[in-house]
């Protein structure tokens, strides 16, 4: 099963009020610190979920690519800045190099939970890359979902 998300963003530490939750792409850096966030909701779904890929859409390339922490889900896709972004969580995984027009993966089963799932991506080093937001219709991100049978 493949879920698109409910909200994205990024935040910028160098704009700290400012929103970026319509943009059509999101964005990592690691200077200024710029980290994208990605919510997807599990509710209503039945059955065991055994592995679980978030696949996201590189519009650029990274040598070193992004790391994934959980976060809380506590925030909105129009209201998400910098000021108020929730805290991330240890690096469950990681993208490794990122070639520009591919999809990348890291599997994120560690994460599941029950409701909404809520993900951070950060950059691994200060290349500045964009990613296909969920504005970007195909190339939107997605939650692949693997169930017991």
């Amino acid at each position: 099963m493949t879920l698109v998300p409910i909200a994205d963003s990024y935040v910028d530490a160098s704009q700290t009020t400012t929103n970026f939750g319509t943009s059509a792409s999101l964005r990592f850096d690691g200077s200024p610190v710029v980290q994208t966030y990605i919510m997807f909701d599990l509710s209503g779904l039945s059955g065991t979920i055994t592995r679980a890929t978030l696949r996201v859409y590189a519009n650029t390339a990274s040598g070193a690519g992004y790391t994934v922490g959980g976060t809380a889900t506590t925030w909105t896709e129009t209201g998400l800045t910098a000021s108020n972004a929730p805290a991330i969580g240890a690096s469950i995984g990681s993208s490794g190099a990122i070639t520009a027009g591919t999809w990348t993966t890291v599997n994120v089963t560690a994460l599941l939970g029950s409701g909404k799932l809520s993900f951070a991506l950060s950059g691994i080093n200060s290349t500045a890359v964009r990613l296909s937001s969920r504005e970007s219709g195909a190339t939107a991100p997605q939650l692949i979902l693997d169930f017991a049978p």
